[in-house]
């Protein structure tokens, strides 16, 4: 039996990276216990621990209090005994983090990133999107859905259906789901044939953010649900969201989306290297917020994965200080063309549809 470490944190990398590692270890049947460690990580929501405690295959979870303990102090929990080998795989966080759990435990480590090539040297094996491919497109399940999934969500069958997401983090939904619920009372015309939806993350507690809101108007239009987010993205025609993997799932699905990059309310974004410390400052990092992310907004060229993968706007893009009209007048201007949507599905498949990553990252590990 062989511990594999993995590293990761922040509900893209959870979803998107970690759980095709987890399907393709249990199909090829290998003799490791996997270990999924939270290092600390400014995109994080929270509740990655409690997710990733309920992932088949997951074996034990160290929270970033428990991860650190060990790194600093070489302590782990009582109950906890290590394996004689041990592997470190890079899945996100900081890099920094595998380095030196990788030099703790005097084990071998690979890095799987998006592109980011820092602390090479200091693994065994470093690899990037490029390289394997993208994990991504595993973690996609492109089953086609039933009537059955349609009935089980308590949706119409006989309309389309607009998904919202309203993010992965309790900064995000705090203003994204009072934002979504405007739009869509602006779109009240199109529900004879539109369904409207609402499917909020599982890392967030959506009871909570829907009681906040049900004490404000005793009626909240659309379906609210918690679900499999891939499943509701197969069952609908057109997605609004925000920047992120959910965005990239959405192509691989062939799914048309709309992606919002607002600066009406900077706290939800983060940033990385200095500006992300500095932006974190006690009320210095307020001001500095207000002052620079709205320029900064104007002048990022793509946010949606799909458009900066492919250097070139396949989805359309709303940035800046947005409006309910604004947002609804466009979502009701894609919804009202059916052509544009199936292109857009249709170019999207063919872009974003090749899977194998999770197996040449395995491969990678078995001959580490």
């Amino acid at each position: 039996m062989i511990d594999l470490w993995i590293t990761v944190n922040s509900p893209g990398e959870v979803s998107g990276w970690l759980k095709p590692v987890l399907r393709e270890i249990k199909k090829q049947n290998l003799p490791w216990r996997v270990i999924v460690t939270l290092p600390p990580c400014r995109f994080s929501s929270g509740k990655e621990a409690e997710v990733c405690r309920k992932l088949p295959g997951v074996a034990r979870v160290l929270d970033t209090r428990a991860l650190l303990a060990f790194l600093f102090l070489g302590k782990l929990p009582a109950d906890f005994v290590r394996q004689d080998q041990a592997r470190v795989l890079f899945l996100g966080g900081d890099l920094f983090y595998a380095v030196w759990l990788k030099f703790r435990l005097g084990a071998r480590a690979l890095a799987y990133t998006d592109g980011r090539r820092q602390w090479v040297r200091a693994f065994n094996a470093f690899v990037t999107r490029e390289d394997i491919g993208d994990l991504r497109v595993d973690a996609v399940d492109t089953d086609t859905p039933s009537d059955f999934d349609v009935k089980r969500l308590r949706l119409d069958p006989g309309k389309r259906r607009l998904l919202f997401l309203p993010g992965s983090r309790k900064e995000h939904v705090q203003k994204l789901f009072p934002f979504y619920i405007h739009v869509v009372d602006q779109l009240e015309d199109m529900f004879e044939s539109w369904e409207m939806v609402v499917n909020f993350s599982p890392f967030v507690d959506a009871e909570y953010y829907i009681g906040k809101l049900r004490a404000k108007r005793a009626y909240i239009p659309g379906n609210l649900l918690q679900e499999d987010s891939q499943l509701v993205m197969k069952v609908c025609d057109l997605i609004c969201c925000l920047p992120g993997t959910n965005t990239f799932e959405a192509a691989v699905l062939g799914k048309p989306m709309v992606v919002l990059l607002p600066s009406n309310w900077p706290d939800i974004i983060q940033l990385d290297g200095l500006l992300g410390i500095l932006c974190n400052i006690p009320f210095l990092g307020w001001g500095l917020r207000q002052l620079l992310l709205p320029l900064m907004v104007r002048f990022v060229r793509f946010a949606a994965l799909p458009n900066l993968f492919a250097k070139q706007l396949l989805v359309p893009e709303i940035k800046g200080f947005l409006r309910v009209g604004q947002v609804a007048q466009s979502l009701k201007n894609y919804m009202q063309n059916e052509a544009w949507r199936q292109q857009v599905g249709a170019d999207l498949r063919v872009r974003f549809g090749q899977p194998g990553a999770a197996g040449r990252l395995i491969q990678l590990l078995v001959q580490l």
